[in-house]
């Protein structure tokens, strides 16, 4: 087995932070106070600034907040109703940045989504809103299928709306962010309903033939301004090269985000924490990143490229922390680069 010349203070790092509170407390804070943290919300400012002042806290360098301006959106009132061949009301939610509207159409069902699905039944699309739910593997197994790919395809063949069924029983509505690169209003208003409702609209289309819904919302789009929150441990050695770490902190309006992203947020916190306590000399620059708007559109993460373009080059290595401490098994997503494969290996054998 290959040595870990790092082996105590891994020791010191691993040991401190089971033995104290310092993550669950900030995850509670996160949680507990600021609510979901979503865009827009004074939990949002809140949150960024505990952050900030805990990293200060910590003891790092240059922390401060960068803000992001960007068109942000308010949720509001929302009614879907069956018109015809029944009078029914259905509950649901609004898709974030999905625009107010007043729209009375016929339902396509397009199931389960599949890509292959879309090309084939485009005709069929054309005009009306689409009913498909949020099964990532609606094909045949050799990819994942996002909400977004839905949505997009939806409106290429001409859809006049998107009603996203939650595939999960017992849940409710789920949500999801639909909104354009710059920001603004979604093409075509989204909506969300259950499994069970979703189920209903199927098996009325089935058995009735043609089915018109009406759709009311009343959400509003704006501009806004979001954070984030950005720190350093500065390197010894070569302090241009950076290693950084990155969370967005931000999670839907419907809930806390204890998992997503939170539990990746106060992990970042608490590597930023001990890292400074137990490895402050270190040879590379280590900056820690809490991005803001990620859900509703990859905000934050998109204006920082834009604004440290001049520093991208000296990123050594990259590694994002969403939900880190929510996954099981608790491991790397490569993402398509199988040459770190052999990287982490060394390192997960060194570590034990």
């Amino acid at each position: 087995m290959t040595n870990n010349p790092f082996l105590t203070i891994d020791q010191q790092i691993v040991g401190d932070i089971y033995t104290n509170n310092e993550l669950m407390e900030n995850l509670t804070i996160l949680c507990d106070d600021f609510g979901s943290r979503f865009g827009g919300t004074p939990g949002e400012r809140q949150a960024a600034e505990f952050m900030r002042d805990k990293l200060v806290a910590y003891g790092l360098s240059n922390v401060h907040l960068e803000p992001i301006d960007y068109i942000g959106w308010r949720r509001g009132a929302v009614t879907l109703e069956i018109t015809n061949p029944i009078q029914k009301t259905i509950p649901c939610i609004t898709l974030p940045h999905s625009p107010a509207t007043q729209l009375e159409c016929v339902l396509v069902d397009m199931g389960d989504g599949a890509p292959e699905d879309f090309e084939n039944r485009a005709a069929e699309i054309a005009g009306k809103i689409v009913l498909t739910n949020s099964k990532t593997d609606p094909g045949d197994g050799k990819r994942w299928v996002h909400r977004n790919e839905k949505y997009g395809r939806s409106i290429l063949a001409g859809a006049t709306g998107f009603i996203f069924v939650n595939h999960y029983p017992g849940f409710g509505p789920a949500t999801g962010g639909i909104a354009p690169d710059n920001g603004g209003a979604a093409h075509v208003p989204g909506i969300s309903i259950s499994y069970e409702d979703g189920a209903f609209l199927q098996r009325l289309i089935k058995r009735k033939g043609e089915v018109s819904i009406r759709l009311t919302s009343e959400d509003v789009i704006e501009p806004m301004v979001s954070w984030n929150v950005i720190a350093e441990l500065p390197g010894n050695v070569e302090p241009d090269q950076i290693i950084m770490l990155g969370c967005h902190y931000d999670g839907h309006d419907i809930s806390q985000g204890a998992a997503d992203p939170a539990s990746g947020t106060v992990a970042l916190l608490e590597a930023a924490r001990t890292l400074a306590k137990y490895a402050p000399d270190l040879p590379f620059t280590v900056r820690f990143v809490l991005w803001g708007v990620e859900e509703i559109g990859l905000f934050g993460s998109t204006q920082y490229v834009d604004k440290h373009r001049d520093e991208l080059d000296q990123i050594r290595f990259y590694l994002n922390m969403d939900m880190a401490g929510a996954i099981d098994p608790k491991d790397i997503v490569l993402n398509e680069w199988p040459d770190l494969a052999l990287i982490f290996e060394e390192w997960r054998t060194e570590m034990a």
